[in-house]
């Protein structure tokens, strides 16, 4: 039988964290599978999640021959899975009560073969550090754009998989297939996943400024890979928000405050986030008040 929902989960050494992420999904009986792809992890990853799909058949189990990366791993799930809808989590977080209960309104009754839907919804922090705990993202009355908070339907997934090589980030890449390319897009209002914030995140918070510099280059190195693989399938309005994020990022990477905030192509809610990002003392300031600054 087709599972309503399939949840893939790419993993590498999270000993640490996997089995509370397992147990928040497992302990609700929503139709979903769980399709855990190992990346050859040294700790005891790969032991752990294979006792724990022992005891609950919606979980499956593949293992990687040699690391892969994030992005062929993530493939290896999706070609395993079957379900209707389709989301991507991490393993190193944990779903709210709501979680199925919130997106089903809007999957339940849908047929995930026959439309191109995408559900966003918001997410909470969760952190040692108080700087980062419990903020919800994003504010106002829309869901997040980034992997574990989409929820999209087969149809869709199918323009989204398999990711495309060069992928520094997944997120990007899913989140404007979805944005550009559904035929129906709803949010989610409210949280319904934690995102744990660590120093081993794969977006980081904790980085010095030599190193966020060169983290945000590659990230956005991202938006040239997109533009080059939607530009026959999206509009001009499309292809000009994703141009306006190409040139945000040159003009951030180099450092051109002003250059960024008076770039009235762009929104002025775009623009304040890529100057945040492009001068060591604005870096410090929206770290150090990061529940502030974010979410906008």
């Amino acid at each position: 039988m087709t599972p309503k929902l399939s949840i893939l989960l790419p993993v590498f050494n999270e000993e640490a964290f996997i089995e509370a992420q397992c147990a928040s999904l497992t302990r609700h009986d929503y139709d979903f599978e769980l399709v855990i792809v190992d990346d050859h992890s040294t700790d005891g990853t790969l032991a752990l999640i294979q006792t724990l799909a022992s005891e609950d058949d919606r979980i499956k189990v593949f293992s990687n021959h040699g690391a892969q990366g994030i992005a062929p791993t993530v493939n290896v799930a999706y070609g395993e899975s079957n379900g209707e809808f389709v989301t991507m989590i991490g393993g190193d977080d944990t779903v709210r009560d709501n979680y199925f209960s919130s997106i089903d309104r809007f999957i339940g009754a849908a047929d995930g073969n026959a439309v191109k839907l995408a559900v966003f919804s918001k997410l909470k922090t969760v952190s040692d550090d108080s700087r980062f705990d419990g903020q919800v993202i994003p504010r106002g009355r829309r869901g997040n754009r980034s992997g574990p908070c989409m929820v999209y339907s087969r149809l869709l997934a199918e323009l989204i998989y398999p990711l495309p090589a060069g992928l520094f980030q997944e997120d990007a890449w899913i989140a404007n297939v979805a944005e550009y390319l559904a035929d129906d897009v709803e949010d989610v209002l409210e949280p319904n996943y934690n995102y744990r914030i660590h120093t081993g995140n794969t977006n980081p918070r904790h980085l010095s400024w030599e190193d966020f510099n060169v983290f945000m280059t590659k990230y956005m190195a991202n938006y040239t890979i997109i533009r080059e693989r939607l530009s026959g399938d999206v509009d001009a309005v499309a292809l000009a928000k994703i141009d306006n994020l190409i040139r945000l990022g040159e003009l951030r990477e180099n450092g051109d405050l002003l250059k960024i905030l008076v770039m009235r192509s762009a929104p002025i809610r775009e623009r304040l986030r890529f100057a945040s990002s492009s001068h060591r003392l604005l870096h410090a300031l929206r770290s150090r008040f990061y529940t502030t600054f974010s979410g906008w």
